[in-house]
């Protein structure tokens, strides 16, 4: 039964990083597009979406935390 549990953690694990990593491609061309976009917008608003960003960033990190703290328990 542990090796099941032992793969089924790196399963999860696996699945985890690949994630993170789509997350962090998605971030990066979120980026982008808004340096694309920033010259003709209001500095204001350019800030606000970076904070956006940034907030979803921490939320997605928060939540991958929790997942991770919820599998190691269970």
């Amino acid at each position: 039964m542990t090796s099941l549990r032992n793969a089924l953690q790196k399963e999860i694990s696996d699945n985890i990083e690949y994630g993170e990593a789509v997350l962090t491609m998605l971030k990066r061309k979120a980026e982008r597009q808004l340096e694309i976009i920033a010259p003709a917008q209001n500095e204001q608003v350019v800030e606000f979406w970076r904070a956006l960003l940034d907030i979803h960033v921490v939320a997605d990190r928060l939540g991958r935390e929790r997942y991770r703290l919820s599998v190691l328990r269970g």
